[in-house]
């Protein structure tokens, strides 16, 4: 779609969509309501069997910014992202997750942020909890997060929908991971800010809530610490670790250790025992030189880690 003026869009909204009919409504809604109104908005109906797709084409005849991409099959959250990316025609990218909102004026900041910063290549905001975990805030540090930052701090951004992103970076670095279940769009997070341009590489978090992002049951980071969320985080280690120093690369694992550790789910044991044996021997000198962690980490069962962790962690 191009604009009245017949040039493109400022910004493309990608939705992706899969059996979301209780929220898509609300969702839509959120973007038309923003103040900023140059955008294209691109719904992906990932296969629903529900009445997904037609909410969301009862939209585009009224709202020449909308259209809505249908799929006969479900292939994914992230295969959806990769087609709406295909078809985006706009300089900045954002995505909003069907079952999220954003508040009236998530554009516009995060354009105007984006436009005063040429040195970064995306910008995002807070997120407050709404539904069954309504009040909890995403609250991370504003200002600029380097490769080393966004790692170290488990993906700052959160979630999905808090950001705005410049389009160049996905020209640089190729479309979101299809064989991860979650997590891929951390893992994306993770390639521009070490793989794009250096003037693309920065993060900008904005000290302002801008998104309403809803926990259900039936959403997949309801329970986080799953096996497909830790294989992601494992496969993020693995690729992407040998891009720092060594002791980057301890404090980067050890924040993710600590992250699960802290969770307190018996089930993660295993996880966190494999996780252990293998960065006892990648970081040697590592543990001698940090004689808390050393202990706790080489002598301590991951089961028993919770109690004992908490008052050490950064």
């Amino acid at each position: 779609m191009t604009a009245p003026s017949g040039r493109p869009p400022l910004i493309t909204v990608i939705t992706p969509a899969f059996n979301a009919e209780r929220y898509i409504a609300e969702a839509i809604e959120s973007v038309l309501s923003q103040t900023l109104q140059d955008f294209e908005y691109l719904i992906v109906d990932d296969g629903s069997t529900d009445r997904t797709g037609t909410i969301a084409k009862e939209y585009a005849p009224r709202h020449p910014r909308v259209s809505v991409l249908s799929r006969r099959v479900n292939a994914g959250s992230y295969q959806a992202r990769n087609e709406g990316l295909d078809r985006a025609l706009a300089r900045y990218v954002a995505f909003l997750d069907a079952d999220d909102t954003w508040d009236p004026a998530f554009l516009s900041t995060t354009f105007e942020a984006m436009r005063n910063s040429p040195d970064v290549g995306a910008v995002f905001s807070w997120s407050v909890n709404v539904g069954e975990d309504a009040g909890g805030i995403w609250a991370p540090r504003g200002g600029n997060y380097d490769f080393y930052d966004l790692f170290r701090g488990i993906c700052p951004p959160g979630n999905g929908s808090c950001l705005l992103i410049d389009a160049r970076c996905f020209c640089e670095v190729g479309r979101f991971l299809t064989t991860l279940r979650v997590g891929a769009d951390s893992e994306m997070w993770l390639r521009i800010s070490s793989k794009c341009s250096p003037p693309l590489r920065r993060f900008r978090c904005l000290p302002h809530v801008l998104v309403n992002r809803r926990i259900t049951s039936s959403s997949l980071t309801a329970d986080f610490f799953t096996e497909s969320r830790l294989a992601a985080w494992t496969y993020r280690l693995d690729t992407y670790l040998g891009g720092l120093s060594r002791e980057q690369q301890f404090d980067v694992w050890f924040a993710h250790f600590l992250e699960v550790a802290l969770s307190g789910k018996r089930e993660c044991s295993g996880w966190l025992d494999h996780w252990k044996r293998r960065a006892r021997n990648a970081y040697p000198d590592q543990f001698m030189r940090r004689r808390r962690k050393w202990f706790l980490l080489s002598f301590v069962p991951a089961r028993f880690l919770v109690p004992m962790v908490r008052p050490f962690r950064r």
